[in-house]
């Protein structure tokens, strides 16, 4: 049952997606403005290629370190005997929750679309701002964009920083007991990247 529910549903949000897709499509047509559609279209899928290869391939290079290390038996032993218990369905379902978080993670890159069309195809004003010498336009079409991607980097570190400190203790890198915190060389090397 569960699974023929999760069929429907998923069905459900792929006609939801097409329906939209024909309807903005037939709507350009009738108006003979189907390139500048093909153009948003091309824009916001390009976006989300890179923002879900960019976080896939940078979140992955960053949960697999901690992954990798063997857990220490003399710091909590009931972390491992959930590892003992759980075995490999553990790593894949850390790697099937990045997956998800990359998929999300891209559609709000994508969502960038039209500061990045805006950024690729800037016009200057012929106007100098009077601090730093910049075109005017570039504060209009190209300062919305770059601002756009720090808050996505930020959140890409911010997310990378959280899912590694927790692997970390899972793995025991990290230890918390009596109010005392004990981290490995490892786990400290590693957070310091991130931080820096």
């Amino acid at each position: 049952p569960a699974i023929i529910i999760g069929v429907i549903i998923g069905i459900l949000v792929v006609l939801n997606i097409f329906s939209g897709f024909f309807t903005d499509l037939w709507w350009f047509e009738s108006i003979s403005f189907e390139e500048v559609f093909w153009t948003n279209i091309k824009a916001e899928y390009s976006l989300w290629l890179i923002g879900f290869l960019v976080f896939l391939g940078f979140m992955w290079l960053n949960i697999r370190i901690p992954l990798g290390t063997e857990p220490k038996s003399s710091a909590d032993p009931r972390f491992e005997k959930i590892l003992e218990s759980i075995g490999k369905v553990f790593n894949y379902a850390v790697y099937a929750g990045m997956l998800f978080l990359a998929v999300i993670m891209a559609g709000f890159f994508a969502s960038f679309w039209q500061e990045a069309l805006m950024y690729l195809n800037m016009e200057g004003f012929g106007v100098a701002d009077p601090v730093f010498n910049n075109d005017v336009g570039f504060y209009v079409f190209q300062l919305p964009f770059i601002e756009s991607v720090r808050g996505w980097l930020f959140a890409l570190v911010f997310l990378a920083i959280v899912a590694v400190f927790a692997l970390y203790i899972i793995r025991q890198g990290i230890s918390i007991s009596a109010g005392h915190i004990s981290v490995s060389a490892a786990a400290q090397r590693h957070l310091a990247i991130l931080f820096s």
